[in-house]
C-alpha cells in the first residue's frame, strides 16, 4: 500500500526471477499495476489468495502464468463461488497447468458438495490447512486423479477417515500427510495402510499412538521412501518391519517414544540394513544414541542430513561421529545441541571436519558443511569461542556455544 508502482517495478527488475511463490491480500489484487507485474515473474508457481473475492482471482487468472498451485486462505466461497472457480480452472489457459488446490482456514458445508466436487476432480494434489467440515461433506472421495493429500489441523470426523481409507485402497495416493487433526479413532486408516501398495510418503504428526506393530502395514512400509513420525510411541515389531525396505531415502521420529527395553540396539540394527538412506532425524528421543552413531560410522556411506538434537551422546558417540564426519563425503547436515557432549568429543568433531579438507581426502567444495549445530554443549565460552574460529573456513552455517547444564531451562527451550 505504501510502494508506488514505479518502486514495485524496480524490484521486480531486481529480484522476480526468484520469485515462486507469491501471497496476494484482497488489496494486492486490486493494485492496479499488479497483472503487468505478474506477466514479468516468468518462475511463478504458486499463488495464494487472502481472502479475495471471486472476480478477483478471475481477474488474476485471466494473465497466462505456469502456475502449479492456487491457494485459498479466509476465502468465503458459496457453492455459485466453487462453480465460477470450476469454470475458471477449465477456460484459463493459465490455469491448464494448476494440479495443487490448498485451502486455508474456511469452513466446507454440504450445499457446496456438487460444485466442489467438479473442481477438485481432476486435481493431482489437494491440502487442507485449519478447516472445517460438515458431517456429510465428501471433501476428497471425488478427486478421481488424487496421489496427494495433506490435512492439517482439521477436526476430521470417522466419516472422514473412512473417505480417506477409500482412497487409500484405489492405490493412486503416494503421499499422505496428517498433521494435528484429533482422530478419535484410527483403527480403519491403520486398515487401510495394510493394503496400499501406492504410497512414497507417509507424514504422520500428533495424530497416532502406536501399540503394537503399528496395525500390521509392514507390506505399506516397505514401499515408502520417505517416513515421517511426530510424538508417536513406535515398538519393536514396526521398527523391524522396516529392515525389508530397500527404497527409504527419508526417516524421521521426532520427539517418540521407544517404550521397550534397549532402544538404541534396536534402531541400531535397523540403520545397518537401511543403506538408501540419506536423511534420518532421532531429535527429542531422549535415548542414548552412541551405539547407533558407531553403526553408522562403520558402514553408511548414503546419509547426507543427521539430526540427533536432545538425545545422550558421550565422548565414544563423539570419535564414533568423528569417524562418519571423516569417511562419509555425503554427509553435509548435522545437529548434536543438547546432546551433553563435554569439550574433547565437541572438539575431535571439530578436528574431523577440518581434516576432510586439509588432508585432501575429497576437493574442497564437497567438504564444506552445509549446517552444523552444536549449541548448548558443556563447553566453556573461551573454548566456543576458539571452535567457532576453526570453523568458519568449513562451514556455511555453524553454532557453537556454551551452556551451563545445571541451568533448569530445557522446557524454555
Amino acid at each position: 500500500a505504501d510502494r508506488t508502482a514505479s518502486e514495485i517495478s524496480a524490484a521486480v527488475d531486481m529480484y522476480g526471477e526468484y520469485i515462486y511463490y507469491l501471497p496476494l491480500s484482497r488489496s494486492a489484487c486490486a493494485f492496479g499495476p499488479l497483472k503487468t507485474v505478474l506477466h514479468r515473474l516468468s518462475n511463478l508457481k504458486s499463488l495464494l489468495f487472502r481472502n479475495p473475492n471471486i472476480e478477483q482471482v478471475s481477474d488474476i487468472l485471466s494473465v497466462c502464468l505456469p502456475l502449479k498451485c492456487i491457494a485459498f486462505s479466509a476465502f468465503r466461497i458459496s457453492k455459485d463461488d466453487f462453480r465460477a472457480l470450476d469454470k475458471l480452472l477449465i477456460t484459463m489457459p493459465s490455469c491448464h497447468t494448476i494440479t495443487e488446490l490448498q485451502f486455508l482456514r474456511r469452513s466446507f458445508t454440504a450445499d457446496c458438495q456438487e460444485s466442489f466436487s467438479r473442481l477438485i476432480s481432476s486435481r493431482l494434489s489437494l491440502s487442507f490447512e485449519s478447516c472445517d467440515f460438515s458431517d456429510e461433506f465428501d471433501f476428497c472421495t471425488s478427486a478421481k486423479a488424487l496421489q496427494e493429500l495433506r490435512l492439517s489441523e482439521c477436526d476430521l470426523m470417522q466419516k472422514h477417515v473412512q473417505d480417506i481409507v477409500h482412497l487409500l485402497s484405489l492405490n493412486r495416493l503416494t503421499l499422505l500427510q496428517l498433521f494435528s487433526n484429533d482422530i478419535e479413532d484410527l483403527s480403519p486408516l491403520l486398515e487401510g495402510l495394510k493394503h496400499n501398495t501406492s504410497l512414497k510418503t507417509l507424514l504422520l504428526n500428533d495424530t497416532i499412538d502406536i501399540q503394537d506393530d503399528f496395525g500390521g502395514v509392514s507390506r505399506c512400509v516397505c514401499g515408502l521412501r520417505t517416513l515421517s513420525l511426530e510424538h508417536c510411541r513406535i515398538y519393536t515389531s514396526f521398527l523391524r518391519s522396516l529392515w525389508l525396505n530397500s527404497s527409504l531415502n527419508n526417516l524421521e521420529f521426532k520427539s517418540c517414544s521407544f517404550p521397550f527395553v534397549d532402544p538404541t540396539s534396536e534402531l541400531a540394527q535397523m540403520m545397518s540394513r537401511l543403506s538408501t538412506l540419506r536423511q534420518l532425524s532421532l531429535a527429542n528421543a531422549l535415548i542414548n544414541v552412541d551405539q547407533l552413531v558407531t553403526v553408522l560410522a562403520n558402514g553408511n556411506r548414503s546419509l547426507v542430513r543427521l539430526n540427533l538434537t536432545r538425545n545422550q551422546l558421550s565422548e565414544k558417540g563423539a570419535s564414533a561421529l568423528a569417524i562418519l564426519i571423516r569417511n562419509s563425503p555425503a554427509l553435509m547436515w548435522l545437529d548434536i545441541s543438547l546432546t551433553g557432549l563435554k569439550e574433547p568429543g565437541i572438539t575431535e568433531i571439530v578436528s574431523a571436519v577440518e581434516e576432510r579438507v586439509n588432508y585432501g581426502r575429497w576437493e574442497q567444495l564437497d567438504a564444506v558443511f552445509e549446517y552444523l549445530n552444536m549449541n548448548r554443549n558443556q563447553l566453556s565460552e573461551s573454548t566456543a569461542s576458539n571452535l567457532s574460529i576453526r570453523l568458519k573456513p568449513f562451514v556455511e552455517q555453524f553454532f557453537v556455544s556454551s551452556y551451563t547444564p545445571d541451568v533448569p531451562d530445557m522446557e524454555a527451550d
